[in-house]
């Protein structure tokens, strides 16, 4: 059984914590020593509140995608569906964690590198295997103020 299929079936949650914008107050935190909790400071002093995650992201794209893209790449090539849903309120950096920045590589988001990568993988294996035969279905959805 394959590394990646060991992990077949389950979902994964992660958070990427974009930095504050200038004059923005800052109330998530990710925890030092846990990388896969955020600590969120309740306004009005109510305490704050802990959530755990899978993984937590504070650093670059590449960061997000060998974390997330290449192991899902890994398990589309064992047979596997994968299924990638960027999920936040307007504004919060799905786009950029998704697209990224086009103009140069190490901008590409999750998006870009999973496609480059497929498509490099789909050539190393039918240039060793003449006979294989590789098809990808991919669909992208974006639902905006409840419409598709």
């Amino acid at each position: 059984m394959g590394e990646a299929s060991k992990t077949a079936g389950r979902i994964q949650v992660g958070v990427r914590m974009c930095p504050p914008r200038q004059g923005e107050k800052v109330i998530v935190h990710a925890d030092a020593d846990d990388q896969r909790a955020v600590l969120i400071d309740a306004e009005g002093g109510r305490g704050s509140t802990m959530f755990k995650f899978d993984r937590v992201f504070t650093g670059g794209q590449d960061e997000v995608y060998e974390a997330i893209g290449r192991p899902m790449l890994k398990e589309a090539f064992e047979g596997f569906n994968v299924c990638l849903f960027a999920y936040g309120q307007t504004g919060s950096g799905k786009t950029h964690s998704l697209f990224g920045d086009l103009n140069s590589k190490e901008g590409y988001g999750v998006a870009p590198r999973f496609a480059q990568d497929m498509i490099e993988e789909a050539q190393l294996r039918v240039e060793s295997d003449s006979a294989a035969t590789i098809k990808f279905f991919v669909t992208m959805i974006e639902v905006y103020m409840e419409k598709v």
